[in-house]
């Protein structure tokens, strides 16, 4: 191999990872060329929380899952940090829709986040800065949680 088409392989290289560093949505495979969103459609207090995903294939659904933050005075997994499906994070059925259980807590929260992630990624338990968990998602949804949650 010559040294010019080595330096031209690492110049393709350097500019893919730049790219992706760029456009975070790149590195999830198959979603990059779609626009995926998510949605809070209803919040029953002390009952459940219902959402959508939207632009995400259904043979792609089972790869991802929803997690919820609420903000009180940091960033938190809600209602439940451990508990699995339905309690820490919710399964993506194929038509998009998703649920999760909530609970009305002694403080209110300010602001609900809801993130897309990768279904084996274990985002933190909680967090100061939702902005670093938002760019490793592929899709975020923030509301005021005006006291709903």
């Amino acid at each position: 191999m010559t040294r010019r088409s080595t330096r031209n392989q690492i110049v393709v290289l350097l500019a893919i990872l730049l790219s992706l560093c760029l456009h975070p949505r790149a590195a999830f495979a198959g979603e990059s060329a779609q626009e995926v969103t998510v949605k809070i459609n209803n919040v029953v207090p002390d009952s459940q929380i219902v959402g959508r995903v939207l632009g995400l294939s259904a043979d792609r659904a089972g790869s991802y899952k929803v997690v919820v933050y609420v903000k009180t005075d940091k960033w938190y997994i809600h209602p439940y940090v451990q508990g699995g499906e339905g309690l820490s994070f919710a399964k993506i059925d194929p038509d998009g829709s998703w649920r999760i259980k909530t609970v009305k807590r002694e403080f209110p929260a300010e602001l609900v986040t809801v993130l897309v992630v990768p279904k084996d990624s274990s985002p933190p338990a909680q967090t100061a800065d939702m902005e670093g968990l938002k760019k490793a998602a592929i899709a975020s949804y923030t509301e005021q949680g005006q006291g709903r949650l």
